[in-house]
């Protein structure tokens, strides 16, 4: 438990205990920007004593679909944001926002205007309304975005960007063979389909800088579908440093973690602890995983700690 309230290095960032207050998504007013109600909100959350704050999606850009959350698309939208980062950094707290690039099929319009996708699917709450699949150009318009809304969130005051690529959302369709199926360079092999991600990816850390922290929330597993294909969850791994668990086959880096059932508590807690994160090595439909890997050689220092995080969910919200 000590453990829990220990400082932890991220990158260039320090964080004063280990306890994160998750994603969660908020309402917003017409302007989709933050406001005065969130600055009391997320300030309450880090005098209560968390070392991180994160906030739900928001969103890069309204060029395909109107923003469904706060967006932070222009100079006018860093005012307030910076108030946010403010009020949590009083009360010695870091600050991390989570970024999109929209929701694509899970987007709600009309009854009549089909939302962007990564292809001609369903729409999630009209079925009979199919999507409009993004053009390739579109798509790259929504990767520059998302390097000048971190560049923004950076200036504004935010600590760390997390990269909001999980829950069937615009990432996730586009990673997921059973939304995309798209022809161009953005669909068809499972590197192809990882491609949207990993340029986001790149585009921000060439907005921010080498040794701005960024991290990924990803579904590894749908749970109540055929989203993501079970063959497919080991293949994703983080390049440069991090946990190898030895019961997976293939191995699959990952950064620090617990095993234990995701909750909002131990999602939370996924990135930022000090031992692998919650992964099924075998077919399961309920959060009950494999035992305990252990590691030979704990990982403790911060040289440790990969720069770019993922974080696998399972929940249907942030």
């Amino acid at each position: 438990m000590n453990k829990l309230f220990e400082p932890i290095q991220i990158g260039s960032m320090t964080l004063k205990n280990r306890i994160v207050m998750a994603p969660m998504g908020t309402t917003t007013d017409t302007t989709n920007a933050f406001n005065m109600r969130d600055v009391k909100y997320y300030g309450e959350r880090a005098k209560g004593g968390c070392g991180l704050v994160l906030t739900g999606a928001v969103v890069a850009s309204t060029e395909f679909e109107p923003a469904p959350c706060q967006k932070l698309t222009n100079t006018k939208d860093v005012y307030m944001l910076h108030l946010v980062a403010e009020r949590v950094h009083f009360y010695g707290a870091k600050f991390g926002i989570q970024l999109s690039p929209g929701i694509g099929r899970m987007n709600w319009i009309d009854p009549h205007t089909p939302p962007y996708s990564a292809s001609p699917v369903p729409n999630y709450y009209v079925p009979s309304l199919i999507c409009r699949e993004l053009p390739t150009e579109g798509v790259k318009s929504l990767v520059k975005a998302m390097g000048e809304s971190a560049k923004l969130a950076k200036n504004a005051g935010v600590d760390i960007i997390e990269i909001h690529a999980y829950g069937g959302y615009l990432i996730d369709q586009f990673t997921s063979a059973k939304w995309n199926h798209r022809t161009d360079e953005y669909g068809g092999s499972f590197e192809n389909r990882q491609r949207f991600l990993r340029e986001i990816v790149e585009e921000v850390r060439k907005a921010c800088g080498k040794d701005y922290p960024i991290a990924i929330k990803m579904t590894l597993d749908s749970v109540d579908d055929d989203e993501r294909p079970i063959e497919e969850r080991h293949r994703y791994h983080v390049p440069e440093r991090g946990y190898k668990c030895p019961c997976c086959k293939p191995p699959v880096s990952l950064p620090l973690a617990d095993h234990t059932p995701t909750t909002p508590f131990h999602q939370s807690q996924a990135s930022w602890t000090s031992i692998p994160l919650p992964l099924p090595c075998e077919p399961t439909h309920t959060p009950a995983y494999h035992p305990p890997c252990k590691p030979k050689t704990p990982v403790e220092s911060a040289e440790s700690f990969p720069r770019t995080t993922v974080v696998p969910s399972l929940l249907p919200y942030g």
